[in-house]
């Protein structure tokens, strides 16, 4: 669904979890976890923006720091 997504329109899209690091790792990069690239990890409630490759924290969250599994 990522590729498909119209770039030159708004996308609204909302994760959780690990699934948040993924998706934010696919879209600017991050460290190497088990052969995927995953983005550091954001508390709870975080808001982020990506625009032109840029990834932008507009709110930081106040919940805990999810942990990855093994």
């Amino acid at each position: 669904w990522l590729a498909g997504l119209d770039p030159t329109r708004p996308a609204l899209v909302i994760s959780h979890g690990i699934t948040s690091g993924v998706l934010r790792g696919l879209l600017v990069g991050g460290e190497d976890w088990h052969g995927v690239k995953v983005a550091s990890r954001a508390k709870q409630g975080t808001i982020f923006q990506f625009r032109d490759g840029v990834e932008t924290m507009l709110h930081e969250g106040n919940g805990d720091t999810i942990s990855r599994a093994a």
